[in-house]
């Protein structure tokens, strides 16, 4: 039903929208200092435009404009990240995060993440790896940039782009996005209309941003290579990233570090086109073959361009290479999938990487060469939900090697304006930024401790209940035979936010469950011994409302009888921010000192 509603809502902007600016956006935003200028692609004549975040709005001049390309210049223009809005002859077009205000631009310490594919079910929803990345980075005071190198949608659909687009937008840092080839899927180009551009750069001081789209079929275009080989090699920028979806080293990773060399754009050819030892592969993802011409070309500019990083994904598994060369290392960087299916003994992550004076420097749970080099994203747990009446997140920190990226919790939820409770127990500060496309609340938490759950909410209505579980399994079972544990968790407030089941007895485990509906369902390998089999389940709302259901099934021919099932419900009571909490203690304590004071003044 949601996705029904999400598609149908998008489709009727499309047919509905009087205008639209499809460059800069939400996810290729344009980067000038505070009196610089920058070049827009919008439909209609432009009569005016500002940008507004929540620091306040700043007229735009126009400086020129001829056949929807306009140019715009700002005027001391505070830093920070800004939404566009624009008046036409038309009507008004809006665009998130799409223009990144910064005096200068030195050093680049960004998060690196591919392959989101929200559609995608592995062990949980891509779209909660998802929020749990942006969770991070908007935590982490050192990035300063997000990377995401394709396949943010895994079938090109609407609402999959749509819900990229609602969580990336609650980023504070600016976001530069590619195409894969899964979004190079369906009839109509979604990835355009709702993303932006499929190849884009972005100059700025010592920095240049490139990406090329390496399409549904994993190779460029020759009119594209030498689109790229142009800005290279003219670009006079000291640090050059170019990032596409398919890699040119493909799988390379090793306890040790490999050592390339190549002294011409040629050697860099036949260095990707050799193989590694006891292959039958070569280094290069093999796709790019299909077009060597551009291929030539694009590597003659990557090398002649003095490229510093390469940034890719597609494989879904951590890949890494330096290559020496006439003008020093030239990096080029894999990350592994951070929503799409991985194979055994790999995981869903990401990696932070330093850029700065043509170095660079690649950080994550292993070293930058070996297979699990990314930062692991099973380490952390997010889930959430927007609606009009209420938007809430979570966050759980599992893995203590996260620890030292999250300083502080910050977390933030959309809505459609003001006029809504905060719900935030244990923050230090709640605040919200509002723009014409709407609300962004967030709340500000000390370092998060392992296991411990944090929620913050916008609601229009308190939660006052807690969830009910309703169980469909049968009380008795057949040992040797595969089971199906069957049950309904339905909240009449926020919404269920997370379903454990625990296991013991006759078979042990522990498991998180997710359902798109009321129904949630475990499959379990046959049971091979006769006995009890102890099952509890637990739903936890989006307020902290837990209930539990214990029951205890009969596994084939057993004496001992079975007891009866037990439900428990908590209820989590208000608990106001940190801000306007006072301890009793302190209370207390304030109390005795006045009264000390008065005695002594007697």
């Amino acid at each position: 039903m949601k996705r029904s509603i999400l598609v149908v809502s998008l489709l009727a902007y499309f047919l509905l929208a009087s205008c639209k600016i499809s460059d800069p956006t939400w996810a290729v935003p344009a980067i000038t200092d505070p009196n610089g200028h920058f070049t827009a692609s919008i439909t209609g004549k432009v009569l005016s435009a500002y940008l507004v975040n929540s620091d306040g709005n700043y007229v735009l001049t126009v400086s020129s404009q001829s056949q929807g390309s306009v140019e715009f210049g700002l005027t001391n223009v505070p830093e920070g990240l800004y939404d566009l809005v624009v008046e036409t002859e038309e009507g008004t077009c809006y665009q998130p995060n799409a223009v990144w205000v910064t005096k200068e631009l030195k050093e680049v310490t960004l998060m690196h993440v591919t392959d989101t594919h929200i559609g995608v079910f592995t062990d949980r929803p891509a779209r909660e790896y998802l929020m749990a990345s942006v969770i991070i980075a908007n935590s982490d005071p050192n990035v300063n940039l997000v990377v995401n190198t394709g396949d943010i949608a895994d079938t090109s659909m609407p609402y999959q782009y749509q819900i990229n687009k609602e969580v990336f937008s609650l980023l504070t840092k600016p976001l530069l996005v590619v195409p894969g080839n899964h979004d190079a899927l369906g009839m109509r180009d979604f990835y355009s209309e709702i993303v932006g551009p499929r190849k884009w750069y972005r100059e700025f001081d010592e920095f240049l941003f490139l990406a090329v789209d390496s399409g549904a079929d994993g190779y460029i275009s020759l009119d594209q290579a030498k689109w790229a080989y142009s800005i290279l090699t003219t670009s006079k920028a000291k640090n050059k990233v170019v990032m596409f979806h398919h890699p040119l080293f493909a799988y390379v990773y090793d306890p040790k570090p490999h050592s390339f060399t190549a002294n011409s754009w040629e050697e860099l050819y036949d260095l990707l086109l050799s193989k590694p030892p006891n292959s039958r592969f070569p280094y290069i993802y093999t796709s790019w073959l299909q077009n060597e011409d551009a291929l030539k070309t694009f590597i003659k500019g990557i090398y002649e361009g003095e490229t510093t990083l390469t940034l890719s994904g597609h494989i879904h598994v951590d890949s890494y290479a330096e290559v020496k060369t006439t003008y020093g290392k030239a990096y080029f960087i894999t990350t592994t999938t951070q929503g799409g299916p991985v194979r055994e003994g790999d995981y869903h992550g990401f990696r932070i990487i330093r850029v700065k004076d043509r170095h660079v420097e690649a950080y994550g749970f292993g070293k930058p060469w070996e297979r699990n080099a990314s930062y692991s994203l099973e380490g952390v747990y997010s889930h959430y939900k927007f609606s009009d009446d209420v938007s809430a997140v979570t966050f759980k920190l599992v893995d203590p090697r996260l620890e030292k990226l999250l300083p502080q919790l910050i977390l933030a939820v959309p809505s459609k304006g003001e006029g809504y409770g905060i719900y935030a127990p244990g923050a230090i500060a709640t605040w919200k930024e509002c723009t014409p496309g709407g609300c962004t609340y967030y709340a500000k938490f000390p370092a998060p401790k392992l296991n411990q759950v944090y929620v913050m909410a916008v609601y229009k209505e308190d939660d006052a209940e807690a969830p009910v579980i309703k169980v469909k399994t049968p009380t008795s079972i057949s040992p040797y035979k595969p089971f199906q544990l069957r049950f309904e968790v339905t909240d009449s407030g926020w919404g269920v936010a997370e379903v454990k089941v625990k296991l013991s007895g006759v078979a042990q485990g522990e498991y998180v469950l997710y359902s798109q509906t009321k129904k949630y369902k475990l499959n379990l390998m046959p049971i091979r011994k006769n006995g009890i089999l102890n099952v509890t389940i637990s739903a936890m709302d989006f307020k902290g409302h837990l209930t539990q259901k214990s029951f205890q099934v009969k596994v084939g021919e057993v004496t001992q009888v079975a007891t009866t099932t037990t439900t428990t419900s908590t209820i989590t009571k208000e608990v106001p921010s940190a801000q306007t909490q006072v301890p009793v203690p302190l209370v207390a304590a304030a109390i005795l000192l006045v009264i000390i004071a008065a005695f002594l003044l007697i």
